[in-house]
């Protein structure tokens, strides 16, 4: 008999969001918002990955405004594709990942001429994905 895994990922299914019961959309002023419907509505929600290297489009946490857990999706492929999209889009402003856009080498003086190493320059940038936030870019000095 095998033992038991240390973690499931089977969730109590009190807690599982009904893809036909649940809806995702956007108010007029852009706002993403959720109901459950013939329940209730929530003006403000965040997603978050509750296993998020081994099941990234799977059981994923919606919290209302204040933190408190309205349920868990456990498929986001179950959503119709305009809702899952906004998900998605909710779920970006959580995950903020840099990603190396360039990597340019640069030379102080005559460096490589006289046989030391010379640096490198790392250009990164990250999209925010809230409408308030705009592009922010950085830049690095590393030495090979």
């Amino acid at each position: 008999e095998e033992p038991a895994p240390i973690i499931s990922t089977e969730m109590p299914e009190d807690k599982i969001l009904d893809p036909e019961k649940v809806r995702f959309f956007r108010a007029d002023d852009g706002t993403a918002r959720v109901e459950i419907v013939d329940d209730r509505s929530y003006l403000e929600f965040h997603v978050a990955r509750l296993f998020p290297i081994t099941h990234r489009h799977e059981l994923i946490s919606v919290s209302d405004g204040g933190g408190d857990e309205i349920g868990i999706i456990r498929k986001l492929r179950d959503l119709p594709k305009p809702m899952r999209r906004i998900v998605l889009e909710e779920r970006r402003k959580r995950y903020f990942v840099p990603q190396i856009t360039a990597i340019v080498p640069t030379m102080k003086g005559n460096r490589r001429a006289r046989g030391m190493k010379g640096t490198s320059q790392v250009r990164m940038s990250s999209t925010l994905a809230s409408p308030e936030e705009r592009r922010v870019a950085s830049t690095a000095s590393i030495s090979p």
